[in-house]
């Protein structure tokens, strides 16, 4: 009697371990659709190097908004963050104010189609849109979008196209 219990015994042990490999190698095999995760991996993401942006101050302007019945004003000083595709550091102090002239100078023939997009785009908004945070938000992602349409039908080559980073509000009173 006590062979047969052993001969069970060795039985159930080959039984459990038979079982134990084919539920590891169904997870193994079949495990994601499933629904068992594996154990979290630790991985290295690439990380894009932010992009470097010469700081280009528009004029300030004071524009009509478009609230009906009633006059409201904008007082508005925008800067636009430009692209600088050349991958050198960007210069400090005074040699910063001379790349700045130089992007003006580059853009010259550009600042008024600027200076007209941003000022249809003010206008064509009411101060009720302007006073919240996603309104305020809403006009930066509009101005950088419109812009770089702009340039982007504007350039013959598309290594020379400027591009819009960022836009700024360094003053925005609305009356």
């Amino acid at each position: 009697m006590k062979a047969l219990s052993k001969g069970k015994i060795i039985l159930m042990i080959l039984g459990l371990l038979l079982g134990a490999g084919a539920a590891l190698g169904a997870t193994l095999a079949f495990g994601e659709s499933l629904g068992i995760t594996k154990p979290a991996q630790t991985t290295i993401k690439y990380v894009e190097k932010p992009k470097v942006g010469m700081m280009l101050p528009m004029r300030e302007r004071i524009v009509n908004l478009a609230d009906p019945g009633v006059m409201r004003y904008l007082k508005v000083s925008i800067t636009l963050e430009m692209a600088d595709h050349s991958g050198k550091a960007l210069p400090a102090g005074e040699k910063y104010k001379e790349a700045q002239n130089e992007l003006k100078l580059e853009l010259a023939g550009t600042l008024p189609l600027i200076e007209d997009e941003l000022t249809a785009m003010l206008t064509a908004r009411t101060s009720a849109e302007l006073m919240a945070p996603e309104g305020k938000q809403r006009l930066r992602d509009e101005i950088k979008a419109k812009l770089n349409r702009a340039f982007e039908k504007q350039a013959h080559d598309p290594k020379e196209r400027q591009e819009v980073l960022s836009v700024y509000f360094s003053d925005f009173i609305i009356q």
